[in-house]
């Protein structure tokens, strides 16, 4: 690591050129010293080359809570945070064999052939959402489509009536915050209710008729019945789900709308038939990830990794963006093409901890994509009302405006 070349995804300037930074130090720098977000660590280790990446998701000695004094005084602190106290003990924070215990029943329920199964429900979602729209003239891509088709679908796959849509949102609207990157320095006020408020709700809703017989919920009470699992592992992962599954979700189909509708008439090799609704999705989740950064691993003992030896106790973070942008594996890789045939990338990262949702999103945002052209043949964006999330974890928005043309216009047309 060069000492020179230092890593700061906190400065002001960082969101706006985030994709340029990503490329200086793939080129310069793939393994990068750089600011640290969390407390009891001076720095942390920032990859940014698709290869260092893969390394760093499938080393055994990278950790999401090595078992090391340094980390575990560090871990007290971050367990007084609600949301990080909650969340470390979900499957996607947890290390082996734990992390197998949890993951499997998730698996099961999540293969391809599974998502595929649930097309013909998510079509039905999406339609009724959209033929309220066309009389309107005008929606709000986040707030009135994608929020409510993800959180139904989430609802649909747990077996579990989420009863008041825009609650939940907020609620893990602010455990995102409180995951995002930040520095020790300046960790903004958090509120501090909304991962227990909704623990407490899949609490209770876990003794009521809102759980069905099906899905992933029923699952899990199976493996607590076994005992297989805690009481506290159903309840830990229900949330861990209704965030991770829902929030990247919302922000996954909004980034896809917006690059189709800033690159006119790249939809038309799906429309076509040319290229499958599925490829296409993968092109669009590669090029713009909701999730830009994969949880932070610590290392357990020296790692080397491309050659460079990375000391023990260091918060190893992976860019998975930058790796969906890497020369090395995508030819011109900051060009959107939807007949691309190389997979999503990093974007669902790599290794154990995948995503055990990714084939479950992208038949989620694939329909729901079809959907959309199918039926709102002519809309454009206005770019000045569109909201972006401030996020550095989290890439999205809070808002994109949609309006409808006459059904004679042509096009995606963009305002600007």
């Amino acid at each position: 690591m060069n000492d020179r070349h230092w890593f700061d995804p906190f400065e002001p300037c960082f969101a706006s050129q985030r994709y340029a930074r990503y490329q200086w130090f793939r080129e310069h720098a793939p393994i990068a010293r750089g600011r640290s977000p969390f407390p009891g660590f001076p720095e942390a280790v920032y990859l940014f080359s698709h290869e260092t990446v893969r390394m760093c998701l499938t080393h055994r000695a990278l950790l999401q809570a090595p078992d090391t004094e340094m980390y575990r005084i560090t871990r007290r602190s971050l367990m007084s945070d609600p949301v990080f106290g909650l969340l470390s003990k979900a499957v996607l924070f947890t290390d082996p064999p734990v992390h197998g215990t949890l993951r499997r029943p998730m698996t099961r329920a999540m293969t391809a052939t599974a998502a595929a199964q649930r097309e013909a429900s998510l079509r039905t979602r999406a339609e009724a959402l959209v033929q309220a729209f066309e009389d309107r003239g005008h929606f709000d891509l986040v707030t009135d489509f994608a929020t409510p088709y993800i959180v139904g679908a989430i609802g649909e796959l747990l077996g579990l009536t989420l009863t008041d849509i825009p609650a939940l949102k907020r609620q893990t609207t602010e455990m995102a915050r409180a995951l995002d990157l930040r520095t020790c320095e300046a960790r903004p006020a958090r509120n501090v209710s909304s991962a227990p408020e909704l623990a407490q709700w899949v609490e209770c809703a876990l003794d009521t008729t809102l759980v069905s017989d099906e899905g992933l919920c029923a699952t899990f009470l199976e493996h607590y019945d076994s005992g297989q699992w805690t009481r506290a592992d159903v309840i830990t992962n229900m949330v861990f789900l209704l965030f991770a599954g829902q929030e990247t979700a919302v922000d996954a189909l909004g980034n896809a709308t917006l690059a189709i509708a800033r690159h006119p008439g790249c939809w038309d090799a799906v429309t076509s038939g040319a290229v499958a609704s599925l490829d296409a999705v993968d092109e669009l989740l590669r090029y713009d990830p909701s999730l830009q950064f994969s949880s932070a691993r610590v290392s357990a003992e020296p790692v080397e990794l491309t050659g460079t030896v990375i000391p023990a106790g260091i918060p190893v973070i992976a860019v998975l963006a930058s790796a969906n942008r890497d020369p090395e594996v995508f030819d011109e890789p900051d060009n959107l093409r939807l007949d691309r045939r190389t997979g999503p990338g990093m974007t669902f990262g790599h290794g154990i901890h995948r995503c055990a949702g990714a084939h479950v999103a992208r038949v989620e945002i694939a329909i729901a994509l079809e959907t959309l052209m199918r039926r709102l043949p002519a809309w454009g964006i206005d770019e000045g009302s569109v909201v972006e999330r401030d996020a550095i974890t989290f890439r999205g928005h809070t808002s994109i405006p949609i309006t409808l043309h006459t059904a004679g216009a042509k096009g995606l047309p963009v305002s600007r």
